[in-house]
């Protein structure tokens, strides 16, 4: 997958040098549309809402979810049910839960500190991820990082893998092929824990309701927390009268699990790469913390308020998803055609908008491969077009949970930093250094670690 991701990449800046507009290749027997003007890409993601027919390789357990749905009626009601999840006013009571996971893998990562070798932090960060969408969403708590494990995780993710294989190498696309592969047996495995895991997590919030109910019935109304407070998407659906099946309800579950933490692990890992890596910029990250929460930084659940000051950490995390976006590569299927400056895209052939090189196109981002959170000053947002910077994906299948991801990681780097210093390490020292795998999300490989020093230690050392 690095080979093909390094292959298109360099192909975008061939055809940026010769002005070219819209390029096309064929995956196989499909046509691949690329439109390289930034004009261009959010019109199409305005008016083509059908996601890439190519998501279709997954199995139909994460296909057919609201995530990657063709079906655009269906994903209309599920985004208007899971967005209120995401309201303003609720998305501010999960700061709690951020806290309380980041907390749990500030402890479990003092071994490091202590013995000063170089780690993943991905494999790490992404249990506490999980966790946080899962009990923010859902409403259930797995304990992942307590475990230090999920089956479902591992599980999703290699089902992510295999279907990037299928879209990238044509020929497993065809049933006969795919199953003398021994990938159609592994998947069928994958999908049966999917489905378990869904329908065990069905059972336990229709549990929660009915104990609900019987709360109510003995009791009356009672006082909840916050977090308790918020009725989950699935609670909103296993409770309206238009009864909506467990089937269908675990596709939707799968998308939450993908689009919540799939993407956010990768996330919170390069904001503390390139903290590592630019110590400077940490210098002055640290420095806001502690302006904004005094001389011991983040000691307490930090308030909604206190993280908007943080305007520089926003910088450095629009700056991070700018070098390394979650969906590297958005696709959407033609279904009727669109003019683009007088090109015609015609039905059924797929148009991929290149977030990554869009992101890195000198046009709108000059050196574009250097870190540099000043690129995100109002003033330098204004010199932009709105379509050179799309993290979040753009028009109405933009991404419901952007207010989410950016507290959660504003929360995560915050805690971190109170604790200890990130550091870089001999295999992760320099831009050049990190190497990516492009699947539906971008993914970071294992030779991207960090270090960490126990912040008292490091100030001791610096007098």
């Amino acid at each position: 997958m690095e080979n093909v991701f390094f292959t298109i990449t360099t192909l975008y800046k061939a055809w940026r040098a010769i002005g070219t507009k819209i390029a096309r290749i064929w995956l196989g027997p499909d046509l691949v549309v690329i439109p390289l003007e930034v004009d261009y890409c959010t019109q199409i993601l305005t008016n083509q809402l059908q996601k890439s027919k190519q998501y279709q390789v997954f199995d139909s357990l994460i296909s057919d979810g609201f995530l990657f749905t063709q079906n655009i009626p269906e994903w209309r009601n599920m985004r208007k049910v899971i967005s209120s999840n995401f309201h303003f006013s609720i998305v501010k009571s999960y700061i709690n839960i951020f806290y309380d996971e980041i907390n749990i893998l500030i402890k479990k990562v003092e071994k490091f500190a202590d013995s000063g070798e170089s780690f993943q932090f991905e494999p790490l960060v992404v249990l506490a991820t999980f966790n946080m969408v899962m009990r923010s969403t859902l409403g259930i708590d797995p304990k992942a990082q307590e475990r230090n494990e999920n089956i479902v995780l591992e599980a999703t993710d290699r089902a992510m893998e295999l279907g990037q294989l299928r879209m990238y190498w044509f020929f497993l696309k065809n049933e006969m092929i795919y199953k003398l592969s021994g990938f159609k047996a592994e998947q069928t495995k994958i999908t049966e824990i999917l489905h378990d895991y869904t329908h065990t997590t069905i059972r336990e919030i229709r549990q929660r309701i009915n104990e609900k109910k019987i709360q109510r019935q003995l009791h009356g109304e009672m006082e909840e927390d916050d977090e308790k407070k918020v009725r989950s998407f699935a609670e909103i659906m296993l409770e309206d009268e238009n009864h909506i099946e467990d089937e269908d309800l675990a596709k939707q579950i799968m998308s939450i699990i993908i689009a919540g933490q799939d993407t956010t692990k990768s996330e919170n890992t390069a904001v503390l790469l390139m903290l590592s890596i630019h110590q400077d910029v940490q210098d002055k990250v640290v420095e806001e913390m502690l302006s904004v929460f005094g001389p011991d930084g983040v000691t307490s659940c930090p308030t909604y308020e206190q993280l908007q000051e943080l305007k520089y950490l926003d910088k450095v995390i629009k700056e991070t998803l700018r070098l390394f976006p979650a969906v590297p590569i958005l696709g959407r299927n033609i279904d009727k055609d669109e003019n683009v400056a007088g090109h015609i895209l015609a039905p059924d052939s797929t148009a991929a908008i290149m977030v990554f090189n869009i992101h890195r196109d000198p046009t709108y981002y000059p050196n574009p491969d250097v870190f540099d959170p000043e690129r995100f000053t109002p003033e330098e947002i204004l010199k932009r077009p709105v379509g050179a910077y799309i993290p979040f994906s753009y028009g109405p299948r933009d991404c419901v949970g952007k207010k989410y991801a950016m507290l959660q990681m504003k929360t995560i780097a915050s805690s971190v930093l109170t604790k200890y210093r990130v550091l870089p390490t001999p295999e992760c020292n320099k831009m050049k250094d990190i190497r990516l795998e492009v699947r539906s999300t971008l993914k970071l490989l294992e030779t991207c670690t960090i270090r960490l020093q126990r912040r008292v230690e490091w100030e001791q050392d610096r007098v």
